[in-house]
């Protein structure tokens, strides 16, 4: 996590405590105190494109004069299939891909070069291919990894460059730290109404329960560790959770009432939620996504949201426009709405940029509507596909002043979603 702050935060980092990335790194550090030497190993292959091992792949790339990788696939939980659809099968009895590597170091008297292949089909298929093959018949594609994502994985360089000089969306709604998700509710089936009085009748039920396991018996309640029935009941039977009940965008176009309230909806993630309780608007984006389909993953939303409101399989992270911060100081105490001020969630280098290359003050809303209308442009992802599987996604934001007409065009049919 060196040089990656980010990943430095609690649970951020998670996957690179994964075992195979340990017996990786150890390797790295033998062969950091020798001349020469190689290392192959197979192991999990989400290192190649992960996002979260971009610095993993760089201390290697830094690390070795060459490196080779057979990325044999299989991953069930991708759901990978061959290119041309047919069935692709994991060598192993597991769920997770898997990838051959081999890293070379010859105290730098080789070029600094990395070569990428790879299997598709069934396992008898890889199997064939594995043992009728070696390092120097095999058919290999150079590839160079570069900033920011280092990916060990074939890309179009150029149109990577490209899409790496946008602006990142979390560089633009930055205003409130770090993206954070949504709420994870951990027992949707008591958490999740689809109204207020199916919501609060669930409440009452919890309260009029006689003990634990009867409650139990009524929903799926989370595990004890994260959830205490008897805590969640004393506090639940003030009343309080009454003034809670929420709008929540559970699924697209599906909005259903939740309480916001840690006894109702475990983790609340105030951080981002909390801005939602007045007027708002928010992106709903994903940190790329793993699922073998075009980009879709972008959805628009003026209610909190639950962390897979758009995505199943990812976890979803909201962005909204305005922040509202609460009064501090002499007024910090007081309730009155007037002392609460709301301000947008463009960060001020990027208003500075905007108002600068067309001359020109737009509205937020106008902003994110244009943000919205790019990142549903069929142009837009059919051309840069392969990099918005990574990482949070960059906004193509025009810089040339003839181009301001496409800008309003494009928001006015947008903020029909949006505004």
């Amino acid at each position: 996590t060196k040089g990656f702050p980010e990943l430095q935060k609690p649970g951020q980092g998670k996957w690179l405590q994964d075992d195979y990335v340990k017996f990786i790194r150890f390797a790295q550090f033998k062969m950091e105190s020798v001349e020469q030497g190689v290392i192959g190993i197979i192991t999990n292959h989400s290192f190649l494109d992960n996002p979260t091992f971009r610095g993993m792949r760089k201390s290697l790339y830094d690390t070795f004069d060459q490196m080779y990788f057979i990325d044999l696939h299989g991953n069930s939980k991708r759901k990978d299939k061959t290119p041309n659809g047919s069935k692709d099968e994991n060598v192993f009895d597991i769920e997770q891909g898997v990838a051959i590597s081999i890293f070379i170091k010859n105290n730098g008297h080789l070029d600094k070069k990395v070569f990428h292949s790879e299997l598709w089909g069934t396992r008898i298929e890889k199997y064939n291919q594995c043992l009728s093959n070696d390092l120097f018949n095999s058919s290999f594609e150079e590839i160079l990894p570069i900033s920011p994502q280092y990916l060990f994985i074939p890309q179009n360089t150029e149109i990577g460059k490209l899409y790496n000089s946008y602006i990142n969306v979390k560089d633009i709604l930055g205003n409130n730290g770090d993206p954070a998700p949504g709420i994870v509710t951990t027992q949707d089936e008591f958490a999740i109404s689809f109204s207020k009085e199916e919501q609060s009748k669930k409440v009452n039920q919890l309260i009029e329960s006689a003990n634990e396991n009867e409650a139990r018996k009524l929903f799926r309640l989370c595990t004890q560790d994260q959830w205490n029935y008897d805590k969640a009941k004393k506090e639940l039977i003030t009343g309080a959770w009454k003034a809670k009940l929420r709008t929540i965008q559970y699924r697209p176009f599906d909005v259903r009432t939740t309480v916001f309230d840690k006894n109702v909806a475990v983790h609340l993630r105030k951080r981002v939620t909390s801005h939602f309780f007045k007027d708002n608007i928010g992106l709903i984006l994903t940190r790329g996504f793993e699922i073998n389909s075009p980009f879709q993953h972008v959805f628009i939303t003026k209610d909190i949201i639950q962390h897979h409101s758009m995505s199943i399989k990812e976890v979803n992270f909201l962005f909204p426009l305005y922040l509202y911060q609460k009064p501090t100081g002499l007024f910090a105490n007081s309730t009155d709405p007037n002392f609460v001020s709301k301000t947008e969630n463009f960060t001020r280098d990027f208003r500075a940029f905007i108002n600068t290359k067309y001359n020109k003050t737009y509205t937020p809303e106008q902003i994110l509507g244009y943000i919205y209308a790019i990142l549903h442009s069929p142009a837009y992802r059919s051309k840069y596909a392969e990099f918005l599987k990574i990482d949070f996604h960059a906004s193509h934001l025009p810089i040339i002043p003839k181009l301001s007409k496409n800008f309003r065009s494009l928001v006015s049919h947008s903020c029909k979603c949006t505004c």
